[in-house]
Protein backbone atom coordinates (compact mmCIF):
# COMPACT_ATOMS: atom_id res chain seq x y z
CA UNK A 1 0.00 0.00 0.00
CA UNK A 2 1.26 3.47 -0.66
CA UNK A 3 0.95 4.72 2.82
CA UNK A 4 3.70 2.79 3.91
CA UNK A 5 5.60 3.05 0.98
CA UNK A 6 5.40 6.38 1.00
CA UNK A 7 6.38 7.20 4.42
CA UNK A 8 9.51 6.16 4.64
CA UNK A 9 11.61 8.70 2.53
CA UNK A 10 13.39 7.85 -0.50
CA UNK A 11 14.46 4.90 0.37
CA UNK A 12 16.09 2.09 -1.56
CA UNK A 13 14.26 -0.77 -3.24
CA UNK A 14 17.50 -3.03 -3.31
CA UNK A 15 16.75 -4.98 -6.71
CA UNK A 16 19.10 -4.34 -9.43
CA UNK A 17 18.57 -4.42 -13.19
CA UNK A 18 19.45 -2.97 -16.04
CA UNK A 19 18.28 0.33 -17.54
CA UNK A 20 15.37 0.10 -20.28
CA UNK A 21 16.77 1.08 -23.85
CA UNK A 22 15.34 5.04 -24.78
CA UNK A 23 14.29 5.93 -27.69
CA UNK A 24 15.98 9.46 -28.15
CA UNK A 25 15.23 11.88 -31.15
CA UNK A 26 18.89 13.26 -32.63
CA UNK A 27 17.48 16.96 -31.58
CA UNK A 28 17.90 15.84 -27.80
CA UNK A 29 21.72 16.97 -27.37
CA UNK A 30 23.64 15.24 -23.93
CA UNK A 31 23.67 17.55 -20.67
CA UNK A 32 24.85 16.55 -17.53
CA UNK A 33 22.13 16.56 -14.78
CA UNK A 34 20.69 19.89 -13.81
CA UNK A 35 21.00 21.54 -10.27
CA UNK A 36 19.61 24.95 -9.69
CA UNK A 37 19.29 26.43 -6.53
CA UNK A 38 17.91 29.89 -6.26
CA UNK A 39 17.29 31.58 -8.96
CA UNK A 40 20.71 33.57 -9.52
CA UNK A 41 21.50 29.71 -10.45
CA UNK A 42 19.79 29.93 -13.78
CA UNK A 43 21.99 32.26 -15.37
CA UNK A 44 24.38 29.62 -14.74
CA UNK A 45 26.76 27.71 -17.62
CA UNK A 46 24.85 24.15 -16.71
CA UNK A 47 21.25 25.24 -16.07
CA UNK A 48 20.02 23.80 -19.16
CA UNK A 49 18.20 26.92 -20.05
CA UNK A 50 18.11 27.93 -23.63
CA UNK A 51 15.64 30.67 -23.77
CA UNK A 52 13.26 33.10 -21.69
CA UNK A 53 14.28 35.46 -18.72
CA UNK A 54 12.34 33.91 -15.91
CA UNK A 55 8.87 36.12 -15.93
CA UNK A 56 5.46 35.37 -16.38
CA UNK A 57 5.51 36.62 -20.01
CA UNK A 58 8.85 35.28 -20.64
CA UNK A 59 9.74 31.97 -18.75
CA UNK A 60 13.42 30.12 -18.60
CA UNK A 61 13.13 27.38 -20.90
CA UNK A 62 14.73 24.16 -20.10
CA UNK A 63 14.43 22.29 -23.52
CA UNK A 64 15.76 19.67 -25.78
CA UNK A 65 18.39 17.74 -23.58
CA UNK A 66 19.11 14.31 -22.63
CA UNK A 67 20.41 13.72 -19.44
CA UNK A 68 21.49 10.51 -18.44
CA UNK A 69 23.15 10.70 -14.55
CA UNK A 70 24.27 9.43 -11.58
CA UNK A 71 23.02 12.15 -9.12
CA UNK A 72 19.72 11.71 -7.39
CA UNK A 73 17.90 14.06 -9.76
CA UNK A 74 18.31 13.96 -13.49
CA UNK A 75 16.52 18.12 -12.82
CA UNK A 76 16.49 19.77 -9.28
CA UNK A 77 15.01 22.94 -8.63
CA UNK A 78 15.59 24.14 -5.07
CA UNK A 79 14.39 27.63 -3.66
CA UNK A 80 13.61 28.95 -6.84
CA UNK A 81 10.66 31.80 -7.83
CA UNK A 82 11.27 32.26 -11.69
CA UNK A 83 8.56 31.39 -14.30
CA UNK A 84 10.16 28.33 -15.91
CA UNK A 85 9.21 25.47 -18.43
CA UNK A 86 11.00 22.44 -18.74
CA UNK A 87 10.34 20.69 -22.43
CA UNK A 88 10.87 18.19 -24.31
CA UNK A 89 13.69 16.66 -22.18
CA UNK A 90 14.97 12.89 -21.77
CA UNK A 91 15.63 11.28 -18.53
CA UNK A 92 17.55 8.09 -17.79
CA UNK A 93 19.13 7.07 -14.64
CA UNK A 94 22.73 5.70 -15.70
CA UNK A 95 23.26 3.50 -12.49
CA UNK A 96 19.21 1.95 -12.99
CA UNK A 97 18.31 0.97 -9.11
CA UNK A 98 20.73 0.98 -6.49
CA UNK A 99 20.87 -2.14 -3.81
CA UNK A 100 20.11 -0.78 -0.70
CA UNK A 101 23.26 -0.65 2.12
CA UNK A 102 22.58 -2.78 5.63
CA UNK A 103 20.35 -0.04 7.77
CA UNK A 104 19.02 1.75 4.69
CA UNK A 105 15.66 1.45 6.26
CA UNK A 106 16.47 3.22 9.28
CA UNK A 107 19.48 5.34 8.68
CA UNK A 108 19.02 6.88 4.93
CA UNK A 109 21.99 8.24 3.27
CA UNK A 110 23.75 8.40 -0.19
CA UNK A 111 24.12 4.70 -0.37
CA UNK A 112 20.35 4.37 -0.16
CA UNK A 113 19.67 6.95 -3.19
CA UNK A 114 16.87 6.14 -5.35
CA UNK A 115 16.54 8.28 -8.31
CA UNK A 116 14.54 11.08 -9.27
CA UNK A 117 13.65 12.63 -12.42
CA UNK A 118 12.89 15.94 -11.79
CA UNK A 119 12.92 16.90 -7.80
CA UNK A 120 10.98 20.05 -7.46
CA UNK A 121 11.59 21.62 -3.74
CA UNK A 122 10.82 24.71 -2.57
CA UNK A 123 10.00 25.39 -5.80
CA UNK A 124 7.60 27.93 -7.70
CA UNK A 125 6.29 28.73 -10.90
CA UNK A 126 7.58 25.64 -12.96
CA UNK A 127 5.62 23.94 -15.96
CA UNK A 128 6.85 20.27 -16.70
CA UNK A 129 5.52 19.58 -20.34
CA UNK A 130 6.32 16.56 -22.68
CA UNK A 131 9.05 14.67 -20.65
CA UNK A 132 10.08 11.40 -21.09
CA UNK A 133 11.57 9.85 -18.00
CA UNK A 134 12.74 6.24 -17.52
CA UNK A 135 14.34 4.13 -14.63
CA UNK A 136 13.72 6.47 -11.93
CA UNK A 137 11.88 5.66 -8.33
CA UNK A 138 10.55 8.58 -9.27
CA UNK A 139 9.63 10.26 -12.27
CA UNK A 140 8.73 14.04 -10.86
CA UNK A 141 9.06 14.91 -7.15
CA UNK A 142 6.90 18.09 -5.79
CA UNK A 143 7.77 18.60 -2.56
CA UNK A 144 6.67 21.92 -0.88
CA UNK A 145 6.12 23.66 -3.74
CA UNK A 146 3.73 25.87 -5.17
CA UNK A 147 2.53 27.04 -8.70
CA UNK A 148 3.48 23.67 -10.55
CA UNK A 149 2.04 22.46 -13.64
CA UNK A 150 2.60 19.14 -14.97
CA UNK A 151 1.07 18.59 -18.53
CA UNK A 152 1.02 16.42 -21.77
CA UNK A 153 3.41 13.64 -20.57
CA UNK A 154 2.93 9.90 -21.08
CA UNK A 155 4.51 8.26 -18.14
CA UNK A 156 4.06 4.88 -19.47
CA UNK A 157 8.03 2.78 -19.44
CA UNK A 158 9.37 2.17 -22.37
CA UNK A 159 8.99 -1.78 -21.09
CA UNK A 160 6.49 -1.66 -18.34
CA UNK A 161 8.62 -2.46 -14.88
CA UNK A 162 6.40 -3.82 -12.14
CA UNK A 163 9.41 -4.42 -9.70
CA UNK A 164 10.50 -1.45 -8.82
CA UNK A 165 8.25 0.68 -6.84
CA UNK A 166 7.81 2.72 -9.56
CA UNK A 167 5.44 6.17 -9.19
CA UNK A 168 4.58 8.61 -11.84
CA UNK A 169 4.57 11.91 -10.11
CA UNK A 170 4.87 12.29 -6.31
CA UNK A 171 3.27 15.09 -4.72
CA UNK A 172 3.38 16.50 -1.21
CA UNK A 173 3.37 19.19 0.92
CA UNK A 174 2.31 21.17 -2.19
CA UNK A 175 -0.15 24.11 -3.38
CA UNK A 176 -1.82 24.87 -6.31
CA UNK A 177 -0.62 21.73 -8.49
CA UNK A 178 -2.43 20.91 -11.73
CA UNK A 179 -1.76 17.93 -13.55
CA UNK A 180 -3.49 17.42 -16.91
CA UNK A 181 -3.50 15.41 -20.51
CA UNK A 182 -1.07 13.20 -18.18
CA UNK A 183 -0.93 9.35 -19.03
CA UNK A 184 0.27 6.98 -16.16
CA UNK A 185 0.20 3.00 -16.84
CA UNK A 186 3.09 0.12 -16.54
CA UNK A 187 4.44 0.71 -13.01
CA UNK A 188 3.27 -0.22 -9.72
CA UNK A 189 1.68 3.06 -8.88
CA UNK A 190 0.33 5.94 -10.74
CA UNK A 191 0.10 9.18 -8.89
CA UNK A 192 0.30 10.26 -4.92
CA UNK A 193 -1.15 12.82 -3.30
CA UNK A 194 -0.29 13.51 0.35
CA UNK A 195 -0.51 17.03 2.61
CA UNK A 196 -1.31 19.50 -0.08
CA UNK A 197 -4.22 22.08 -0.85
CA UNK A 198 -5.38 23.18 -4.42
CA UNK A 199 -4.63 20.36 -6.63
CA UNK A 200 -6.48 19.56 -9.54
CA UNK A 201 -6.23 16.59 -12.10
CA UNK A 202 -7.93 17.15 -14.80
CA UNK A 203 -7.92 14.96 -18.36
CA UNK A 204 -5.49 12.06 -17.39
CA UNK A 205 -5.41 8.46 -18.28
CA UNK A 206 -4.74 6.28 -15.39
CA UNK A 207 -4.40 2.58 -16.29
CA UNK A 208 -4.60 -0.59 -14.15
CA UNK A 209 -1.33 -1.01 -11.88
CA UNK A 210 -0.20 -3.68 -8.88
CA UNK A 211 -1.36 -0.66 -6.49
CA UNK A 212 -3.88 2.23 -6.26
CA UNK A 213 -3.23 4.07 -9.55
CA UNK A 214 -3.96 7.09 -7.78
CA UNK A 215 -3.67 7.59 -3.87
CA UNK A 216 -4.51 10.67 -1.45
CA UNK A 217 -2.65 10.10 1.92
CA UNK A 218 -2.61 12.20 4.98
CA UNK A 219 -5.14 15.32 4.96
CA UNK A 220 -4.95 17.24 1.77
CA UNK A 221 -7.74 19.93 1.07
CA UNK A 222 -9.58 21.06 -2.16
CA UNK A 223 -8.30 17.77 -4.47
CA UNK A 224 -10.07 18.00 -7.43
CA UNK A 225 -10.59 15.24 -10.32
CA UNK A 226 -12.11 16.73 -13.26
CA UNK A 227 -12.96 14.30 -16.64
CA UNK A 228 -10.35 11.50 -15.70
CA UNK A 229 -10.39 8.45 -17.20
CA UNK A 230 -10.13 5.37 -14.92
CA UNK A 231 -9.57 1.95 -16.99
CA UNK A 232 -9.42 -1.09 -14.67
CA UNK A 233 -7.58 1.59 -12.17
CA UNK A 234 -8.47 2.05 -8.12
CA UNK A 235 -8.36 5.56 -6.38
CA UNK A 236 -7.61 5.44 -2.86
CA UNK A 237 -8.15 7.98 -0.45
CA UNK A 238 -6.79 7.80 3.22
CA UNK A 239 -6.86 10.50 5.17
CA UNK A 240 -8.70 13.71 6.18
CA UNK A 241 -9.42 15.38 3.05
CA UNK A 242 -12.06 18.42 3.23
CA UNK A 243 -13.75 20.35 0.19
CA UNK A 244 -12.97 16.70 -2.31
CA UNK A 245 -14.12 17.33 -5.96
CA UNK A 246 -14.71 13.76 -8.35
CA UNK A 247 -16.52 15.59 -11.52
CA UNK A 248 -16.82 14.20 -14.90
CA UNK A 249 -14.50 11.05 -14.76
CA UNK A 250 -15.03 7.73 -16.25
CA UNK A 251 -14.69 4.92 -14.13
CA UNK A 252 -14.59 1.32 -16.57
CA UNK A 253 -13.48 -2.26 -16.23
CA UNK A 254 -13.88 -4.66 -13.59
CA UNK A 255 -11.39 -3.74 -10.75
CA UNK A 256 -12.13 0.35 -11.35
CA UNK A 257 -13.49 1.83 -8.18
CA UNK A 258 -13.18 4.95 -5.89
CA UNK A 259 -12.42 4.01 -2.26
CA UNK A 260 -12.38 6.70 0.81
CA UNK A 261 -12.77 3.72 2.88
CA UNK A 262 -9.72 1.79 4.73
CA UNK A 263 -8.39 3.32 7.57
CA UNK A 264 -4.42 2.95 6.53
CA UNK A 265 -2.63 5.60 8.56
CA UNK A 266 -5.35 8.43 9.15
CA UNK A 267 -8.69 8.36 9.77
CA UNK A 268 -10.34 8.55 6.73
CA UNK A 269 -12.96 11.71 6.11
CA UNK A 270 -14.18 13.52 3.57
CA UNK A 271 -16.06 16.41 4.87
CA UNK A 272 -18.07 18.55 2.17
CA UNK A 273 -17.33 16.02 -0.67
CA UNK A 274 -18.71 16.74 -4.30
CA UNK A 275 -19.63 13.65 -6.40
CA UNK A 276 -20.80 14.41 -9.74
CA UNK A 277 -21.62 13.63 -13.36
CA UNK A 278 -19.23 10.76 -13.50
CA UNK A 279 -19.67 7.26 -14.99
CA UNK A 280 -18.46 4.12 -12.93
CA UNK A 281 -18.64 1.42 -15.55
CA UNK A 282 -18.36 -2.38 -15.76
CA UNK A 283 -17.05 -2.49 -11.91
CA UNK A 284 -16.99 -5.50 -10.12
CA UNK A 285 -15.29 -4.48 -6.49
CA UNK A 286 -16.89 -6.37 -4.14
CA UNK A 287 -17.66 -3.34 -1.96
CA UNK A 288 -18.74 -0.85 -4.27
CA UNK A 289 -17.34 0.73 -7.44
CA UNK A 290 -17.70 4.05 -4.87
CA UNK A 291 -17.11 4.07 -1.30
CA UNK A 292 -17.18 6.55 0.97
CA UNK A 293 -16.80 6.27 4.65
CA UNK A 294 -17.05 8.46 7.46
CA UNK A 295 -17.86 11.66 4.64
CA UNK A 296 -20.13 14.75 6.27
CA UNK A 297 -22.41 16.51 4.06
CA UNK A 298 -21.57 14.67 0.90
CA UNK A 299 -23.24 15.35 -2.09
CA UNK A 300 -23.64 12.73 -4.69
CA UNK A 301 -25.44 13.61 -7.58
CA UNK A 302 -25.81 13.30 -11.24
CA UNK A 303 -23.92 9.85 -11.31
CA UNK A 304 -24.18 6.89 -13.82
CA UNK A 305 -23.47 3.27 -12.09
CA UNK A 306 -23.73 0.82 -15.27
CA UNK A 307 -23.36 -2.91 -14.95
CA UNK A 308 -21.66 -3.10 -11.48
CA UNK A 309 -21.73 -5.84 -8.42
CA UNK A 310 -22.37 -2.83 -6.33
CA UNK A 311 -23.34 0.73 -7.11
CA UNK A 312 -22.31 3.06 -4.31
CA UNK A 313 -21.75 2.15 -0.67
CA UNK A 314 -22.07 5.29 2.41
CA UNK A 315 -20.61 4.52 5.90
CA UNK A 316 -20.69 5.83 8.88
CA UNK A 317 -21.67 9.40 7.81
CA UNK A 318 -23.74 12.16 8.35
CA UNK A 319 -26.07 14.01 6.52
CA UNK A 320 -24.86 12.44 3.04
CA UNK A 321 -27.46 13.31 -0.05
CA UNK A 322 -27.95 11.10 -3.12
CA UNK A 323 -29.65 12.79 -5.69
CA UNK A 324 -30.73 11.99 -9.57
CA UNK A 325 -28.27 9.38 -9.89
CA UNK A 326 -28.95 6.07 -12.45
CA UNK A 327 -28.32 2.99 -11.39
CA UNK A 328 -28.86 0.26 -14.37
CA UNK A 329 -28.25 -3.40 -14.26
CA UNK A 330 -26.52 -3.21 -10.69
CA UNK A 331 -26.76 -6.14 -8.62
CA UNK A 332 -27.26 -3.65 -5.91
CA UNK A 333 -27.75 0.02 -7.00
CA UNK A 334 -26.70 1.57 -3.21
CA UNK A 335 -26.16 0.33 0.45
CA UNK A 336 -25.66 3.08 3.47
CA UNK A 337 -24.74 1.93 7.33
CA UNK A 338 -24.59 2.67 10.21
CA UNK A 339 -25.39 6.56 8.51
CA UNK A 340 -27.60 9.71 9.85
CA UNK A 341 -29.31 12.31 8.54
CA UNK A 342 -29.02 10.80 5.17
CA UNK A 343 -31.68 11.21 1.35
CA UNK A 344 -31.64 9.57 -1.48
CA UNK A 345 -33.98 11.14 -3.43
CA UNK A 346 -35.14 11.83 -7.41
CA UNK A 347 -32.43 8.35 -8.07
CA UNK A 348 -33.25 6.16 -11.07
CA UNK A 349 -32.87 2.45 -10.76
CA UNK A 350 -33.04 0.28 -14.03
CA UNK A 351 -33.14 -3.59 -14.00
CA UNK A 352 -31.58 -3.70 -10.41
CA UNK A 353 -31.95 -6.45 -8.20
CA UNK A 354 -31.86 -4.34 -5.35
CA UNK A 355 -32.03 -0.67 -5.42
CA UNK A 356 -30.96 0.20 -1.47
CA UNK A 357 -29.96 -1.21 1.43
CA UNK A 358 -29.73 0.78 4.11
CA UNK A 359 -29.26 -0.74 7.69
CA UNK A 360 -28.59 0.36 11.16
CA UNK A 361 -27.59 4.21 12.29
CA UNK A 362 -30.30 7.51 12.25
CA UNK A 363 -32.95 6.96 9.93
CA UNK A 364 -33.16 8.15 6.03
CA UNK A 365 -35.31 9.31 3.67
CA UNK A 366 -35.61 7.07 0.65
CA UNK A 367 -39.08 9.14 -1.07
CA UNK A 368 -38.87 9.86 -4.44
CA UNK A 369 -37.37 7.50 -6.24
CA UNK A 370 -37.57 5.63 -9.41
CA UNK A 371 -37.40 1.66 -8.26
CA UNK A 372 -37.86 0.25 -12.04
CA UNK A 373 -41.53 -0.53 -11.95
CA UNK A 374 -44.69 2.11 -11.26
CA UNK A 375 -45.67 -0.04 -8.45
CA UNK A 376 -42.54 1.20 -5.99
CA UNK A 377 -39.98 -1.06 -4.45
CA UNK A 378 -40.11 -4.61 -3.23
CA UNK A 379 -38.83 -5.97 -0.42
CA UNK A 380 -40.00 -4.10 2.69
CA UNK A 381 -42.05 -2.80 -0.22
CA UNK A 382 -45.09 -4.20 -1.60
CA UNK A 383 -44.01 -3.31 -5.62
CA UNK A 384 -42.65 -5.14 -8.06
CA UNK A 385 -39.49 -2.82 -8.56
CA UNK A 386 -36.07 -3.25 -7.34
CA UNK A 387 -35.68 -4.15 -3.51
CA UNK A 388 -35.35 -1.59 -0.54
CA UNK A 389 -34.03 -4.11 2.46
CA UNK A 390 -33.78 -1.74 5.79
CA UNK A 391 -33.65 -2.77 9.56
CA UNK A 392 -35.43 0.09 10.38
CA UNK A 393 -38.61 2.37 9.25
CA UNK A 394 -37.32 4.08 6.10
CA UNK A 395 -39.53 6.07 4.47
CA UNK A 396 -40.13 5.54 0.64
CA UNK A 397 -43.57 6.58 -0.26
CA UNK A 398 -44.26 8.72 -2.25
CA UNK A 399 -42.10 6.80 -4.98
CA UNK A 400 -42.29 7.95 -9.00
CA UNK A 401 -44.31 6.32 -11.05
CA UNK A 402 -42.18 6.80 -14.34
CA UNK A 403 -38.71 7.16 -14.61
CA UNK A 404 -37.29 10.77 -14.47
CA UNK A 405 -35.32 12.05 -17.25
CA UNK A 406 -32.09 13.15 -15.14
CA UNK A 407 -30.35 16.29 -16.07
CA UNK A 408 -27.29 17.58 -14.20
CA UNK A 409 -25.50 20.77 -14.38
CA UNK A 410 -22.16 20.12 -12.32
CA UNK A 411 -21.20 23.09 -10.62
CA UNK A 412 -18.12 25.18 -11.27
CA UNK A 413 -14.83 24.21 -9.63
CA UNK A 414 -12.48 27.25 -8.93
CA UNK A 415 -9.22 26.86 -11.29
CA UNK A 416 -6.23 25.86 -9.73
CA UNK A 417 -3.22 28.99 -10.23
CA UNK A 418 0.14 28.16 -11.82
Amino acid sequence: MWPVLLAVSLLATGVGFASAPVAVAPSHLPHPSITIVGDAAFDGPFSGVVDGVGTADDPYVIRGWEIVHTAQAGIRLEGTTAHVVIEDVVIRDLTGRVAAAPGCATRPGPECREPIGIHLAQAENVVVRDVRVTDHRFNVFVESSRGIAIEDTDFTPPVPDLLLTYLGVYVLRSEDVRISNVVFAGSESGLAVRASANVLVEGSTFRRTPLDSLFFGEASRAVTLKENRFADATVLVDGDHEAFSLVDNLFVGASSAFRASEEIEFPTRLPSALVCGNTFEGSRHPEAALWLAKSQDVHIVGNLFSNVTRGLRLDLGDRGLVEKNRFEDAGTAASIFNAGGWAFHNNSIVRSATGLVAEAGLPGNATRNWWGDATGPSGVGAGSGAALESTGFVPYDPWLVEEPKLKTKCPKLKPVRH
